[in-house]
Formats: structure tokens, C-alpha cells, sequence
């Protein structure tokens, strides 16, 4: 009985170790969600001036991908930014905004460092209250395209600092083929990630 007593404990002892270390060192949790938002500081074609406003940003990276699909993710984003001085001749107010999302992939293996690619289709609204060359422009709704790129850093906890450069198309196909806007600028802002990391 002595002998069947050690060797049981004996056993247990041998596998507390092995099936400890077939459980992963760290495990993902929450939502896959950074919330974030910031300032913008943006161009425009349309005149010199600078064009500020604010971003709202909602990014998704699902958890279980496929490792093929690893860094893959979509984001949503809205801006508003506006222009005080419009074109050398113009009287008014220049403003755009862009409601939209579209695919992203994040590089994983930079330390706290994740540098981003984006892709967005947007839907633009720009207020063209002005007179311009004898004619006056209002306000109306198109498609506009965006690629971008740009950097989180992981600050502490679950707060992430974000630096981007977006370029964005803005083509008239209906009313001028020949116009179009292509607003350009810089993000700075901060974001909060709803995920969670338990462990080391």
C-alpha cells in the first residue's frame, strides 16, 4: 500500500508540471475594440489655408483568425475639419466631413510599437457655401476614397497613442469629372483598448 501511495503521488507530481505547461502564458480576453479619438490637422486643394478639426475612430481585429489573416482588421472613422480661408477669391467657409470604414493590417512585432495600413470608402459631405468665379457653391454629398497610415504606441494599461497621415480623393463624376478634392493631413490622438490580457 506504501508503495502504491508513493507512486501515485509520484505521478501527480510528474504531470502537475507537464500539463501546466501546455496552458498558454498569457490569454486574450474583453473586446476586440480600440475607441479612440484625436485632432487633424489637414490641406486641401481648394486653397492654402489648413483645415482642423476631429476624428473619431473605432477599430476591430478579431481574436481566432487564421494565421494568414493574422494583423487583419476594419475600422470606422469620422472627421470634420474645416477651412476659414478658401480660394484667393472666394468669401465664405470651406468644410468637410467624412463618415465611412474600410479594411486595415497592423504589424504585430515592434513592442509596444504597432504600425498600421488603411483603406477607407467614405461618405463626403462638403459645405461649399462660397462664391466663387461668379459661381456659388453649395453644399453636397459624394463618395470619397482614403488611404492612410500610421503608428499606435501602447502607452499604460489599455491607453494607446496614435500618429497617422491620411490622403483622401474626393472625385466628381457626376457634375465635373475634372474636379477633385484630395484633403490631406495629420492625426494625433489617443485610444482605448475595450480588450484585456491576463498574465505576464
Amino acid at each position: 500500500m506504501r508503495f502504491k501511495a508513493i507512486l501515485v503521488a509520484l505521478t501527480v507530481a510528474v504531470a502537475i508540471p507537464a500539463v501546466s505547461q501546455v496552458v498558454p502564458s498569457a490569454t486574450q480576453g474583453g473586446l476586440p475594440l480600440k475607441v479612440g479619438g484625436g485632432f487633424s490637422d489637414f490641406t486641401s486643394s481648394v486653397g492654402p489655408k489648413r483645415m482642423l478639426g476631429g476624428t473619431l475612430w473605432v477599430d476591430c481585429t478579431p481574436y481566432g483568425l487564421p494565421r494568414f489573416l493574422n494583423g487583419f482588421g476594419v475600422e470606422a472613422e469620422a472627421r470634420y475639419v474645416t477651412l476659414g480661408q478658401t480660394a484667393p477669391g472666394a468669401t465664405g467657409f470651406f468644410k468637410l466631413g467624412t463618415l465611412g470604414g474600410g479594411p486595415t493590417y497592423t504589424v504585430r512585432r515592434f513592442g509596444r510599437v504597432r504600425p498600421y495600413v488603411k483603406f477607407l470608402v467614405n461618405y463626403g459631405v462638403d459645405q461649399l457655401n462660397f462664391g466663387y468665379n461668379g459661381a456659388i457653391y453649395r453644399r453636397q454629398t459624394e463618395a470619397a476614397y482614403a488611404v492612410g497610415g500610421g503608428a499606435d504606441y501602447h502607452l499604460f494599461g489599455h491607453v494607446w497613442a496614435r500618429g497617422e497621415y491620411e490622403y483622401q480623393m474626393w472625385p466628381d463624376t457626376v457634375l465635373n469629372p475634372n474636379w477633385i478634392l484630395d484633403p490631406n493631413g495629420f492625426t494625433a490622438g489617443a485610444s482605448w483598448d475595450l480588450g484585456r490580457v491576463h498574465g505576464k
